[in-house]
Parts: structure tokens; C-alpha cells; sequence
């Protein structure tokens, strides 16, 4: 089995959706062609990749499937990292910054390259403005 691939077991479906709409902001949604409720997936956004003769779409950012019957919760290419913090606090970054701005003062939200530049967004302090 792929070492990208994760399973837990015995996940609540409450407990995925409000992993998924409260910490992760997204959506469930049903998983492949057919529209039901027993396999739900969240994909993070796909990025934007520039290859030798055209531009595509890879979805390397992460996703989860979730099997209701089984109550199976899969996760892909690190996803699981966030699970572990969800279960650790279910509280959204994005709240304890609203609560607590000071704290999040130049933390890294992002990095990468552009055009054999590396750059990093951070929250930026006010004393950085």
C-alpha cells in the first residue's frame, strides 16, 4: 500500500462534516458518477502546473474519502496531518487568529517557487506594515 495513503476507522459522519466545514472550510461531496451518500470526497484546490507543452492541473494538495457504511475515513498525500491537529483542537486557525491576531504575527501560511524565486505569505504584524 501506497505510504501517501492513511485509513482510520470508526469516524462519526458528524464528526467528517464539521472536520471538513468548520476546520478545512470546505464541502462533502458525493465520489465518483453516482450521486449518493455512502462515499463523500474533499479535494483541496488543484495547482497550477506548467509543463514542457501544456498547462495542467494536478491534485497533489491532498484529498479525503469518506465511506459512511464503513466508516472509513481515507486520507491522501498528507491529509492526515491536519486530521491530527483537528483531533488534537477542533478550533479552526482561522478563528484563533480572528481571536488572537497578535499571535499569529509573521507565521507562514504558504511558500513555493515562482520562477526560480522562493517567496513566503505570512500573516504580517503591524509593526511590519
Amino acid at each position: 500500500m501506497d505510504a501517501d495513503i492513511i485509513t482510520v476507522r470508526n469516524v462519526e459522519r458528524i464528526v467528517v462534516d464539521e472536520f471538513v466545514n468548520n476546520y478545512l472550510s470546505g464541502s462533502l461531496t458525493p465520489a465518483g458518477s453516482k450521486i449518493n451518500d455512502d462515499v463523500l470526497s474533499y479535494h483541496f484546490p488543484k495547482t497550477h502546473c506548467k509543463g514542457s507543452r501544456k498547462k495542467f492541473y494536478k491534485t497533489s494538495n491532498g484529498c479525503l474519502v469518506y465511506y459512511s457504511i464503513t466508516k472509513s475515513l481515507i486520507f491522501h498525500n498528507g491529509m492526515k496531518d491536519y486530521w491530527d491537529k483537528f483531533c488534537q483542537d477542533p478550533t479552526p486557525k482561522w478563528k484563533l487568529a480572528q481571536e488572537n491576531p497578535a499571535a499569529y504575527d509573521d507565521e507562514e501560511l504558504a511558500s513555493g517557487k515562482w520562477k526560480q524565486h522562493k517567496f513566503v505569505l505570512c500573516f504580517l504584524s503591524a509593526r511590519a506594515m
